[in-house]
C-alpha cells in the first residue's frame, strides 16, 4: 500500500489524463490523504524500472445493509 507522499502526488498527477474530471488534483491528494488516515482509502501501484505504469485507488464504506463495499475509485 502507497502512503508515501511522493507516490500520492505521483497518483493525483495522472489525474491530467481523465477525460471529464471534475476534481482537482489538491482535492484529490486531501481525499487520499485522509483515507488512508481514517483507515478507508487504499491505494496500491505497479512499477517497471522505478517509473510507476498503474495506479488503483479502493476505498471502503459501509452499504445501508449490515455490511462493507470496496468501490474502485481510480
Amino acid at each position: 500500500m502507497i502512503i508515501e507522499e511522493k507516490n500520492l502526488l505521483s497518483i493525483t498527477d495522472k489525474l491530467k489524463y481523465v477525460k471529464g474530471c471534475l476534481i482537482s488534483e489538491q482535492s484529490f491528494y486531501f481525499y487520499l490523504w485522509n483515507g488512508i488516515e481514517n483507515k478507508k482509502v487504499f491505494t496500491y501501484a505497479s512499477y517497471k524500472n522505478k517509473q510507476m505504469n498503474g495506479c488503483l485507488v479502493l476505498s471502503l464504506e459501509r452499504d445501508l445493509n449490515p455490511g462493507l463495499i470496496l468501490y474502485l475509485i481510480f
